[in-house]
């Protein structure tokens, strides 16, 4: 039989379809403010729209399941060998949160965690029984398969409140929490469209007991690396003062919305 040579077009069309490429991480919150512009904003009740950042917030939480944790927690040595975190407790789950219900000074919730039991857990143990005060404590988080830190949490003033210890087949699982202490820093490196890394951004939280509210000083693109770890947000910005910039306070304010509860956690790792 003749062999016949299929035009451009007829062999665009017994093409399979491409798969669209998912957005970029730097990608996502551009999506959802274009979902927000489309929107007739003043017609709009302020707990719909509520509702609506909740969700747009919640669909990013499930694209970043993978991502990797390690607490590093001082003289207590976990088990990690992962190069740049030897020696790091890894991590399987967190949570963190604040509330404000009475309008006054807000309350941080203590940093939650699950973990395998480790060489660290013995110590832990030990510092939640004793009151012990930890030092400096940072969360890690790391992107997907990769040895690359993208968000942090930084710890000081902390103490161990809680660990409780439960048996799961051949290996044992614990529960921890320490204290949100006195003041909570948070740095984040932006990713660009194309995958690259931006330049450490930082943002520091005061809890200082003598302050008659919690303040927040840097910059607000830090709440960004909770978005990409997985936040569901909703903020009493009450709670918090800004200091000292107008201009950044009302960009922080406008992008953490509502009263409620801000609560980050993550999905256990397989």
């Amino acid at each position: 039989m003749p062999h016949h040579r299929l035009s451009r077009g007829q062999q665009a069309l017994r093409a399979p379809p491409v798969p669209p490429r998912p957005p970029t991480m730097a990608a996502r919150p551009r999506m959802r403010a274009l979902l927000w512009k489309g929107l007739p904003m003043n017609a709009l009740s302020r707990g719909l729209r509520a509702a609506l950042m909740l969700l747009s917030l919640g669909v990013g939480s499930a694209a970043f399941a993978a991502n990797s944790y390690f607490l590093q927690i001082p003289n207590m040595p976990g088990d990690s060998t992962v190069k740049g975190h030897e020696d790091w407790t890894v991590i399987d789950s967190f949570s963190w949160g604040v509330s404000n219900t009475d309008g006054g000074k807000a309350a941080f919730d203590d940093l939650g965690w699950t973990q395998r039991v480790d060489s660290s857990t013995p110590l832990l143990f030990v510092a939640v029984a004793t009151g012990t005060h930890l030092g400096k404590v940072t969360l890690d988080v790391l992107l997907p398969g990769t040895q690359l830190s993208f968000f942090q949490m930084i710890f000081e003033g902390s103490v161990a409140t809680q660990l409780s210890l439960a048996g799961s087949g051949d290996i044992p699982q614990a529960s921890a929490a320490i204290s949100s202490g006195t003041r909570v820093t948070m740095r984040y490196r932006p990713q660009d469209a194309k995958g690259g890394f931006g330049p450490w951004v930082e943002g520091v939280f005061n809890l200082s007991t003598n302050t008659p509210t919690i303040t927040f000083e840097g910059d607000p693109t830090v709440l960004s690396g909770l978005f990409a770890s997985g936040a569901a947000v909703n903020f009493d910005a009450s709670a918090i003062t800004m200091v000292p910039e107008p201009a950044t306070a009302g960009l922080l304010l406008a992008g953490l919305g509502l009263t409620g509860v801000w609560r980050l956690s993550r999905r256990r790792r397989a």
